[in-house]
């Protein structure tokens, strides 16, 4: 099984004179749902879909709850999530406060183990239909 991708277009930024450019972006098939997902894992354990399903949402909760305190989470052979803000800067450190943040976000980081087998494993190919798109692009 691999993974499809098609060819993105990125405009030239700042810059009139810089030629556009192009980079692979995956094609996903489809969302899986968490009720698909605790179906999924109910038929590999003894948990019923229901309880898979409590224990996913008691964890939303749980994770929400120590962003909010400003912990990070580490969880474990799945990755960690931290918090991440996106602030106006200074040239006077003083001049600092909460007001400069504009957005909140968090970040996830892959554990070391799972993007091993992700590189090494999963098999990425590009869409025939994507090369299609940019042969007739008269905006090359």
């Amino acid at each position: 099984m691999s993974v499809k991708c098609t060819i993105s277009k990125r405009g030239s930024g700042f810059s009139q004179d810089q030629l556009p450019r192009f980079h692979l972006k995956p094609v996903y098939k489809t969302t899986i749902s968490i009720d698909q997902l605790a179906k999924r894992i109910s038929e590999t354990c003894t948990l019923s879909q229901p309880d898979i399903i409590a224990c996913l949402s008691a964890l939303n909760l749980e994770v929400k709850d120590q962003l909010q305190q400003g912990n990070r989470i580490d969880l474990g052979w799945l990755g960690t999530f931290k918090l991440a803000i996106e602030t106006q800067s200074h040239t006077d450190p003083s001049k600092c406060s909460p007001k400069d943040i504009k957005r909140v976000k968090v970040n996830y980081q892959l554990n070391k183990n799972l993007k091993h087998e992700l590189n090494n494993l999963t098999h990425f190919k590009v869409d025939s239909k994507a090369k299609l798109k940019y042969s007739v692009d008269s905006d090359l």
